[in-house]
Formats: structure tokens, C-alpha cells, sequence
């Protein structure tokens, strides 16, 4: 175990990125969830080169402006918008942070092989502002495109319930909306400030028991009433999927990443109930004991919950809150070598 607990989070380097939690919670109608949670064995590939005594994570090698995970891609505007077969449309309105104030609409074709996806962005009048082609030999797995800066497009498995965006940076998702294609696919669209040159980077989804990421990974789960909630993979992700409910086909939810921690300090996300008084409180730390929430006023703890699946990595914490997110503070803990210790670990 490094001599600095800071350095645990720290070791794999990566800008900075948050999803905003505040995102997720819509309406009211979310059941208030069970206290009881079953666990879903996962993977956390990286964690099994890391080696015991160690909790350092590995980068995600898609930090980058690719499109992931297709074959290959073309920004011909002709060749998207021309393919033949079942077209999903997504209205967008206008969106202003975009830099678009006129409103758009976002297509996914899939040609009539099923081989190829046509992504494109346009107005109402018809006028194409983007547009890309990408070959998509994987259906199993989410296949996205950023057409404009700060609007991605994503078709994901058919059995996809809910789902993430994840950005390179401090990018914010401001805005989704999903839909069923023809061919029983989702199709999503997520846009975010137009002024970022932060790239999407990935998506975290789930079928209802399983956590996936858009490259492959399979997260270990906790799966609640309404919520599941994960930790793990190449990136060291924690975070929670909400799922669909009754007028709600689609689920979105929160994730960070443990890259993006400063030293001694610890990810977290914050799920929040429909009465916003209480919530649900998730971090991700290394395999310690003695595991407690530091907060303030009259905020009480109602139940914690540590959950290790087992790696050398880490534990996941789910915690059920009376209180507000800025209410939790700090995390202390038990680690077998270096005794108590913990850190800030806000869920914002």
C-alpha cells in the first residue's frame, strides 16, 4: 500500500470529469427503494494486474475524439444521410448551449444489412449539419458518434434499460433524451456545453442486473429496488443506474471516476430521493474496515453497507442518508497498513 492514501486514486493520470448526479432525479416518481440489496458478480479486469498491497487504475485508452467502439467511420455527410433502411428521429428543440438556436433533430439509420449506421444532426427545413457513417460489426455493444460539439448520438443494445454519458473533462450532461429504433435498439442523445473541446468518452448501461461500459467491461452491481449501483473497471467507475419506472421507459443515473480525484480524496455520487430531504450516498474506496461517513448538523446515517466483491481494488460503500448531499463531508475508514485514516469525498 502506497506510503500517501492520496496516491491511490492518483496513480493513473486523466483530466478531470464529473457527471452531475442532479441530472438524474426527474418528477418525484422514483419509488422510495428497499433497504435490501442483492450483489451481481462482476469483473474488474484491471484489478487482477495490479497485484495485492496496490489500488491504482488504468487508463481508458479512449480519451480521444474516435468513435468507439466501431471498426470504421465516415464523415461524408452524403454517404450517412443516403443509407437505406428504418430511420429513428429524436426532436431536440433548440439547444442553446450547443450554439444551436434553431431546433434540430437527431437520426440514426441502420442500412439494410445491418451492417452500417448512418448518424446524422439537421434542422427542421432539412438542412444537414453533421452527419457520420460508421461500420458497426459488435450490436451487442453501444456504437456512438459526435456529430457537433457538445452533442453526442448512441445507439445501445436492445435490452439497454438505462444508461450514462461520460466525458473527458468536467463536462456536464445538460440534456438526453432516448427512444426504441426499429429494429429494437435504443437510440440516445446527450448534449452538453458547445463550447467544450472535452470528448465523449464513454457510456455506462445496464440491462437491470448487469453494469456494462461501452467498451466491453463488466462492472460489478449492487441491485436495489430502483437503482443499481456499480464500482470497478479500467477507469476504478462508481456510480449508480436508475432504473425505468412506471411513465419512464429509460433510466439515466450518475458516475465518477476515481482518475479524477485529487490526492486523499475519494469519488462519490449522491442519489437522491423524490422529497429531497434523504438519499443515497456511494463511494468507492481500497479494501479498508471500520468504514464511516463524516457529516454535518442533524444528518444521520441510516444504514451503510460495504460491499467487496472479492479484488484487490476496492470496496463499494451505499449508504442510506437523512440528510442533504452537502451533508456527507468526508469518509474515515480502517486500512489494514496504514490505521485510520480517510478524506474529503464529496458526492457533487
Amino acid at each position: 500500500m502506497p506510503d500517501e492514501i492520496g496516491t491511490l486514486f492518483h496513480e493513473a493520470q486523466a483530466p478531470p470529469m464529473s457527471i452531475d448526479p442532479d441530472a438524474v432525479v426527474a418528477g418525484g416518481r422514483r419509488r422510495r427503494r428497499r433497504r435490501q440489496l442483492a450483489v451481481v458478480g462482476g469483473t474488474a479486469a484491471a484489478a487482477l494486474v495490479l497485484g495485492a498491497g496496490s489500488w491504482a487504475v488504468l487508463s481508458d485508452q479512449a480519451g480521444d475524439d474516435r468513435t468507439l467502439p466501431a471498426a470504421t467511420s465516415s464523415t461524408s455527410p452524403s454517404a450517412a444521410t443516403t443509407l437505406d433502411g428504418p430511420t429513428t428521429e429524436l426532436a431536440l428543440g433548440a439547444i442553446p448551449p450547443t450554439g444551436r438556436t434553431v431546433p434540430v433533430i437527431a437520426s440514426v439509420t441502420v442500412d439494410e444489412a445491418g451492417s452500417r449506421l448512418g448518424f446524422a444532426l439537421r434542422t427542421e427545413d432539412g438542412t444537414v449539419l453533421a452527419a457520420q457513417t460508421v461500420s458497426e460489426p459488435r450490436a451487442e455493444r453501444p456504437v456512438w458518434a459526435t456529430l457537433v460539439p457538445g452533442v453526442t448520438v448512441a445507439v445501445l443494445p436492445a435490452d439497454a434499460t438505462s444508461a450514462v454519458p461520460l466525458w473527458t473533462g468536467s463536462t456536464t450532461a445538460l440534456g438526453s433524451l432516448l427512444d426504441q429504433a426499429p429494429d429494437g435498439r435504443v437510440v440516445a442523445v446527450w448534449w452538453t456545453d458547445g463550447t467544450t473541446k472535452d470528448p465523449f468518452r464513454n457510456v455506462v448501461w445496464t440491462e437491470g442486473t448487469q453494469v456494462r461500459t461501452g467498451l466491453g467491461e463488466t462492472l460489478s452491481s449492487v441491485v436495489g429496488e430502483d437503482l443499481v449501483f456499480f464500482a470497478g473497471g479500467s477507469a476504478g467507475l462508481v456510480g449508480y443506474l436508475a432504473l425505468p419506472t412506471d411513465g419512464e421507459p429509460f433510466g439515466s443515473g450518475a458516475a465518477k471516476r476515481t482518475e479524477d480525484m485529487g490526492p486523499g480524496t475519494f469519488p462519490a455520487v449522491w442519489a437522491e430521493d423524490p422529497a429531497g430531504s434523504s438519499g443515497t450516498y456511494v463511494t468507492y474506496l481500497p479494501p479498508v474496515e471500520d468504514v464511516e461517513l463524516v457529516t454535518t448538523g442533524d444528518t444521520r446515517v441510516r444504514d451503510l453497507t460495504v460491499h467487496d466483491f472479492g479484488d484487490v481494488v476496492g470496496v463499494l460503500i451505499v449508504a442510506e442518508v437523512d440528510g442533504s448531499r452537502e451533508s456527507v463531508t468526508a469518509v474515515t475508514f480502517t486500512d489494514p497498513e496504514l490505521g485510520p485514516t480517510g478524506g474529503p469525498a464529496p458526492a457533487d
